[in-house]
């Protein structure tokens, strides 16, 4: 995929992340936030200034993904048993 495509792609992100976590698709968001990751991560495009500023919203998104996979996890947890073992409140 050539870098144009690639940033095109990489604009949408903060979009598609913030509707998908709006519309409690937790799973999904992650999904979106981790390819967006590995792609602005890959080399030919790290030298586009232009990126900087998503790279800086993503980077603050990788604690949102954190958080994210912890609350799937848990649910996870609690509908395959029937309890919660995390300690608090889940």
């Amino acid at each position: 995929m050539s870098t144009d495509k690639y940033r095109q792609q990489l604009q949408l992100v903060p979009e598609k992340l913030e509707a998908r976590i709006s519309e409690k698709r937790f799973l999904t968001a992650v999904e979106v936030l981790s390819e967006a990751m590995r792609v602005i991560k890959q080399p030919e495009l790290m030298e586009i200034g232009a990126l900087q500023d998503l790279r800086i919203y993503l980077g603050n998104q990788e604690t949102v993904g954190s958080i994210l996979m912890r609350f799937l996890c848990v649910t996870d947890s609690i509908l395959v048993t029937g309890r919660y073992f995390g300690g608090g409140t889940p």
